[in-house]
């Protein structure tokens, strides 16, 4: 009987080039899906980022209208204090000051940071005065805020800022006189303040700083 040795002809000389292909191919395949995945986290990453900003944004923006609300409820000009000697204080007096509270206290080291939150007021119900508000929810901790008298200079003692009297104010950008009488021999001044507050998101990763120029005038 003759031996057929064609089959293992066949098969001794598969060199498994199939196996090599389908690994090379499976290979690929994984990385196009990790590079996928990469991209889909990275993308989750920014868009939780944007997110937090947005929150910490908003955030300082309500603390700002409540402070500026309350500077609009008050019927007489609120006293302020110099920055060293505030403990608890509504308003801060600028040019009174021994540092500037925003500039040296937000954009100075660390010691300045701390003494800045120190006097900082946290966001919340009758913070200042009788003014209600509501924790803002969502976010790693309530806003803070500073509220600043800009006072024209640092000779001026605020007493004689608050009468009107003996004070240069051509020079100041927002506190400047009312050009008219007013009928009863006082001149009335415009009265600036300044407000930073600072806030974070649903995290610590998303922090805002913002600021902004109240002015009011007093009866």
């Amino acid at each position: 009987m003759a031996r057929d040795d064609r089959h293992c002809r066949y098969t001794q000389k598969e060199s498994g080039a199939a196996l090599i292909v389908a690994l090379v191919m499976l290979l690929l395949m994984a990385i196009i899906g990790v590079t996928a995945m990469q991209g889909v986290t990275l993308q989750e990453k920014m868009t939780g980022n944007m997110r937090d900003n947005q929150t910490a944004l908003f955030a300082g923006e309500i603390a700002l209208d409540y402070a500026e609300s309350w500077v609009d409820s008050e019927v007489n000009p609120p006293d302020s204090t110099s920055y060293d000697d505030c403990s608890g204080c509504d308003v801060i007096g600028t040019a009174v000051s021994d540092d500037n509270p925003t500039e040296v206290g937000l954009l100075g080291g660390d010691a300045a940071y701390t003494a800045w939150k120190n006097r900082a007021k946290t966001f919340g119900n009758n913070v200042l005065g009788n003014i209600a508000a509501t924790d803002i929810d969502g976010l790693a901790a309530q806003p803070e805020f500073l509220l600043e008298f800009m006072l024209p200079s640092s000779s001026v003692d605020p007493e004689d800022y608050f009468d009107g009297t003996g004070i240069d104010t051509s020079s100041v950008s927002c506190t400047k006189p009312d050009t008219f009488n007013t009928g009863e021999g006082v001149t009335k001044y415009d009265y600036c303040y300044r407000i930073t507050a600072e806030a974070l998101g649903a995290s610590d990763q998303g922090k805002v700083i913002l600021q902004t120029e109240y002015i009011k005038r007093y009866n």
